[in-house]
C-alpha cells in the first residue's frame, strides 16, 4: 500500500488506538496530544494502560508524536478529532474540547487548511457539525463517531457491526475505513 498520512487530535483511549490501527495497517499517523507528559509517554513506549493490545502496538509503533495542533494539521489532508465530549447533566454533550480545537485552527493561514477534512469522531448534539460546516465553508465536516467500549476499543473498531458516516466522506476516508476492517460491517 502507498504510504498515506493522517493526523488524530486527542491521543487518549479512543484516539491512540485508532493510532495505532492505523499506524498497524500502513499510515504515517501524526499525533497531536495536548497533555505533554501523555504525549512524552507515548514518544517513549512507556504508556501504560489496561485497554488490550495497545501496550504491544506502541512498542512496534512509528507515530510521529506532537503538543502542537498546527504541526497535526498543516501535515495531513484527513485530520480526525477524537477528543472527549462528555455527558452534561442537561442530557447534551460538552463540545468544549471540540471547540477548542477549533478555535485554535480559526488561527491558522487558510492555506494550511482549506480543503482539508475534519472527521469528528466523538458523539456530539445534532446539528452540531452542520454548524461547523458553515462556520468553516472551506474545510469539509464529516462527522463518524465510533461505537466502541473501553476494553475491547481495537476489536470494536476491526470488527465494527456499523460504520456511520455523515457529511461529505471522500475516497481517501473510506480507504482508512477499508484498511481497517477485518469484515464488512452490515
Amino acid at each position: 500500500m502507498e504510504s498515506k498520512r493522517i493526523s488524530v487530535v486527542g491521543n487518549g483511549r479512543l484516539g491512540l488506538s485508532f493510532s495505532l490501527l492505523c499506524n498497524s495497517v500502513g499510515y504515517e499517523v501524526y499525533a497531536y496530544e495536548q497533555n505533554k507528559e501523555r504525549a512524552e509517554q507515548i514518544k517513549n513506549r512507556s504508556l501504560k494502560t489496561s485497554e488490550p493490545q495497545v501496550e504491544e502496538l506502541l512498542q512496534h509503533a512509528t507515530l510521529d508524536v506532537t503538543d502542537t495542533l498546527f504541526e497535526a494539521v498543516k501535515t495531513s489532508d484527513l485530520i480526525f478529532i477524537l477528543v472527549a465530549t462528555p455527558s452534561l447533566d442537561t442530557g447534551e454533550y460538552d463540545h468544549s474540547q471540540i471547540n477548542s480545537v477549533f478555535e485554535e485552527i480559526e488561527k491558522f493561514d487558510s492555506l494550511y487548511t482549506t480543503g482539508k477534512t475534519f472527521i469528528i469522531g466523538a458523539t456530539v448534539m445534532p446539528g452540531y457539525c452542520k454548524e461547523l460546516q458553515q462556520r468553516f465553508p472551506t474545510i469539509n465536516i464529516v462527522y463518524q463517531p465510533f461505537f466502541i467500549a473501553q476494553g475491547s476499543i481495537l476489536k470494536d473498531i476491526t470488527y465494527a457491526d456499523i460504520v456511520l458516516i455523515g457529511g461529505n466522506p471522500t475516497d481517501e476516508l473510506l480507504d482508512v475505513y477499508d484498511s481497517l476492517m477485518v469484515e464488512e460491517p452490515n
